[in-house]
């Protein structure tokens, strides 16, 4: 599989595991990662733009929200849980300000480093990397999800999630994760999609 196909997978994943549309917050050490020890780095620097455009759909959409994902790379900092005897490694999702700038088009701002590496189990300093950014479009009872990672947002790129345009109607109580391919339908011309295009912003 391709690498986009890759990530589009593991963002499904990332989005089952999160409905309605907030990442699952792993526990650690029988405790929660919402705890309020996690500190926010005061001197982050490494600041993209993103911007989501939902493009070829006839209707405006009901809603819009975007949150960002971060984990921590090296489990070496983190102790066993008490019962499974396994390491997890923690992570934090953060709510992301969406500001509308035209007709279905959004501008969120994130940064990679966001969290600050620390020693918050006493077992050495736990580096978090960004994982993801996230998106969910409503449009009725339906749940639109598209979603950027890492490896795109540093490469300032742009990625494609598309939908069947029947999905708008809105009737069904559903998380939609898209495809990576407007192949996937069988008429591509009855399509939409949510572009998510990353660069990097001047702070």
């Amino acid at each position: 599989m391709s690498d986009r196909t890759n990530e589009l997978a593991s963002f499904r994943w990332l989005a089952q595991v999160a409905v309605p549309g907030l990442f699952l917050l792993l526990p650690a050490c029988g405790g929660n990662m919402e705890d309020p020890k996690i500190e926010l780095n005061s001197k982050a620097s490494m600041r993209y733009e993103i911007i989501a455009r939902i493009e070829g759909s006839p209707a405006a959409l009901d809603g819009f929200n975007a949150s960002v994902n971060y984990q921590v790379t090296n489990e070496s900092c983190v102790p066993m849980t008490p019962v499974s005897g396994v390491k997890v490694a923690p992570t934090k999702r953060i709510d992301l300000e969406v500001v509308p700038i035209g007709n279905n088009e959004y501008r969120m701002f994130v940064f990679a480093d966001r969290l600050k590496d620390e020693d918050y189990f006493g077992k050495g300093i736990c580096h978090w990397s960004l994982v993801a950014v996230s998106v969910i479009a409503r449009k009725g009872e339906t749940e639109f999800s598209a979603g950027i990672f890492q490896k795109s947002i540093t490469a300032q790129s742009s990625v494609s999630t598309y939908y069947s345009k029947n999905a708008l109607a809105g009737t069904i109580k559903i998380l939609d994760s898209g495809s990576d391919r407007q192949s996937t339908y069988a008429d591509a011309s009855n399509t939409f999609a949510i572009s998510l295009d990353a660069k990097e912003a001047v702070k």
